[in-house]
């Protein structure tokens, strides 16, 4: 009855959440303390006034559990009790993270038993390296979790193999181009300094791909293929690359990828059509689309550009009344791209008439007459 009481008080606790430990009650393990020991911990929660009292031990095996899973602290196990535990050679074993707490069978509460904060067992157990995930590729392809699984049983690997730095080693080493990564089979393979591969984008269902496989076309090679002036369909650009460097390189993905890189870094800009403006920045490409040098404008400078289909002679009226206006607001330049279409039955004398003068009083235009 007491202890029921007291649980439904909130004075007894059946069960701790060890994110309490940085928070609520921070007073058991000091922030300024890297190292605690469980025994150490197991007392203050019996001892140290105003602490929540735990049902048993269980409890605090449970929340150490958690905790280790949830990588809010690692557990170690030291050889003898009075060993330095900030020494490396002390520990015969250190958990950390949700594959080392399925390999916690029993947890001991004693003195040679400690909690440790992160950032200090990445300090003294440095993680695994984009080498060492290299080493274990022995085919041109392995999916993710199968190259981690080996990382963890591997007599061979020096560095610690957690969930957290296996992701940041097979990220880094994607990137230095050691191997590529592809989330299956058919897809792209990332690989090279212009793959965007993060730790949050990794699946441990992807795949790894040995350097025996041709990496995937770069944006500095893609860079090359564009002349310094004009602009260039997208379409061209890619066959231009495809007959240089091998369809095994280029595919479409891995072409638009290097060709987003050269556009975000302002090497050249893009366009959807060919009369639209070449512009630099993230946008998203097209092999309808057109890549040239930037047309990079002046601080002082402004283009307005009206695009779309005139259905009556009052609305070009009042574009043209439009443009005269703005013009007037500033030094102007007007460029016309204009596309008249008639249809039906026409007077060729009024078409002849109608274009001598508009070439007498324009000389600068140049106007092309097709007929179907």
């Amino acid at each position: 009855q007491v202890e029921e009481e007291l649980i439904s008080r909130r004075k007894l606790h059946q069960e701790f959440n060890p994110a309490l430990f940085n928070d609520r009650w921070e007073s058991l393990w000091p922030k300024t303390a890297t190292v605690i020991t469980t025994e150490s911990l197991w007392e203050k929660f019996a001892r140290q006034g105003e602490s929540p009292i735990l049902t048993s031990i269980t409890v605090l095996q449970d929340t150490i559990h958690q905790g280790v899973e949830r990588e809010l602290f690692g557990y170690g196990i030291m050889h003898e009790s009075g060993e330095d535990k900030l020494k490396p050679e002390s520990y015969a074993h250190i958990y950390l993270g949700p594959f080392d707490a399925q390999e916690m069978s029993f947890l001991e509460i004693s003195h040679r038993t400690i909690l440790i904060r992160p950032d200090q067992v990445y300090a003294l157990f440095p993680p695994i390296t984009k080498d060492e995930v290299a080493m274990l590729l022995n085919g041109p392809r392995q999916r993710v979790d199968s190259v981690f699984q080996a990382a963890r049983q591997s007599l061979t690997i020096e560095g610690r193999v957690d969930k957290r730095s296996f992701i940041t080693a097979v990220c880094e080493g994607v990137q230095s181009g050691l191997f590529g990564y592809s989330e299956t089979a058919d897809s792209t393979i990332l690989r090279g300094e212009d793959a965007n591969l993060t730790p949050s984008h990794v699946r441990f269902s992807a795949l790894l791909i040995s350097e025996d496989v041709p990496r995937p076309v770069t944006s500095e090679e893609v860079a090359k293929l564009v002349s310094g002036n004009g602009r260039i369909s997208i379409q061209d650009l890619y066959q231009k690359a495809t007959d240089q460097f091998g369809p095994e390189r280029v595919s479409e993905q891995s072409f638009l990828n290097a060709l987003q890189t050269c556009v975000k870094e302002q090497q050249f800009g893009y366009a959807e059509t060919e009369a639209d403006t070449l512009q630099s920045g993230l946008q998203a490409l097209h092999l309808t689309g057109f890549v040239g040098k930037p047309e990079i404008l002046p601080p002082d400078t402004r283009v307005i550009r009206v695009v779309g289909t005139i259905s009556s002679p009052s609305e070009l009226a009042t574009v043209m009344k439009a443009a005269m206006s703005l013009s007037k607001l500033g030094e102007s330049q007007i460029t016309l791209d204009l596309r008249l279409e008639l249809k039906g039955d026409v007077n060729e004398h009024s078409i002849t008439m109608a274009l001598n003068e508009l070439k007498n009083r324009a000389p600068n235009l140049k106007i092309e007459d097709r007929k179907g």
